[in-house]
């Protein structure tokens, strides 16, 4: 507990490198082709877009890429990743997307304690609108 305090009272500048593999049973957004896919990491006020790669024809991509981020915890922001499906005539549709909470894992003892952490499989969802 008094760890914990001190933790977060000392501000602490760090890296955060994620490393995208693979994708399983993407949504087709294509009418006659399965998608073209590809990924935009946000943290912040920083994005990475890498449209220029997308995949063509497959729900099975191979992307074997990491994206850099610089973070402060606490209050480091929010990963959030972005499939989506590139179309040059018609603008890119949303795959889905993920959302991560680093500080969670920062001020975390159990992830901290693991020595090589694991691969970690995340489902994407589709925002949906509500009404209010």
């Amino acid at each position: 507990s008094e760890q914990l305090i001190t933790r977060l009272q000392v501000p602490v500048r760090a890296g955060a490198r994620i490393y995208c593999l693979e994708g399983f049973n993407f949504a087709k957004r294509d009418v006659f082709s399965e998608s073209d896919p590809f990924l935009v990491l946000k943290c912040g006020k920083k994005t990475h877009n890498d449209e220029e790669n997308y995949q063509l024809d497959t729900n099975e991509p191979k992307f074997y890429k990491h994206f850099d981020f610089l973070v402060e915890f606490p209050g480091a922001p929010v990963v959030e990743i972005w499939a989506y499906d590139y179309d040059l005539f018609f603008g890119n549709d949303l795959i889905g997307v993920t959302k991560f909470d680093l500080d969670d894992r920062f001020f975390s003892k159990e992830w901290c304690s693991i020595q090589n952490k694991p691969i970690e499989y995340r489902n994407l969802y589709v925002p949906t609108s509500t009404i209010s």
